[in-house]
């Protein structure tokens, strides 16, 4: 959804990541929908702070995850899936490209 991964590493140092482990995930979806308009939905943060939860009898089991109802929104098609993953592609193939130029 953002482009990159919600936190580093699972250990309470991470700086994402100590915002969930100390119960704290209003702090942590605040600071990921900063570069984002329109931050996220109310089902996709309960999703995800669900999965995320720091003791593992606490989080969800994979019925729960393909039940929750973020899992039952609209699908992309498979040419707006290819589009998105194309137009990844050439975003990195742009900043491996600038990157080259600067060195």
């Amino acid at each position: 959804m953002t482009g990159h991964p919600p936190f580093s590493q699972a250990v309470p140092q991470d700086r994402f990541y100590k915002f969930l482990s100390g119960n704290r995930a209003d702090v942590f979806w605040r600071s990921h929908s900063r570069n984002r308009s329109g931050g996220f939905t109310k089902e996709f943060t309960d999703l995800l702070t669900c999965m995320f939860q720091l003791i593992p009898s606490q989080r969800l089991s994979m019925a729960d995850v393909v039940g929750h109802p973020w899992m039952k929104g609209t699908m992309a098609t498979p040419e707006q899936v290819q589009e998105e993953f194309r137009s990844r592609h050439e975003k990195i193939l742009q900043v491996k490209m600038e990157e080259e130029q600067r060195r």
